[in-house]
């Protein structure tokens, strides 16, 4: 189990496991699991889970696009308690 503040996420055995701050990665080859967080300018409210989503939609497509990939939204998880937004990004046929 990899663990960092407020989550957690499980990988196979011997994946390499990276810390920076506010981030942790993982990675096999060219597999890839990352879990980032930012810092907010304002306290976030579960209100606006809709209204964060253009915004965050807009910087995980210049990340993607500076990757060489595409990106699509994923699945809303919760974490510490808070409704999140994920996203996949994939290049070529890795996601």
């Amino acid at each position: 189990m990899v663990t960092g503040p407020g989550f957690a996420f499980a990988v196979p055995a011997g994946w390499q496991v990276r810390r920076a701050q506010g981030s942790v990665t993982a990675v096999s080859g060219v597999q890839l699991v990352e879990v980032a967080t930012f810092p907010l300018q304002k306290r976030y409210d579960a209100k606006l889970f809709d209204a964060v989503a253009t915004e965050l939609n807009a910087r995980m497509s210049t990340l993607a696009r500076r990757t060489g990939g595409k990106v699509a939204p994923g699945d809303p998880v919760t974490v510490a308690g808070i409704r999140s937004h994920t996203y996949d990004v994939s290049g070529g046929d890795t996601v």
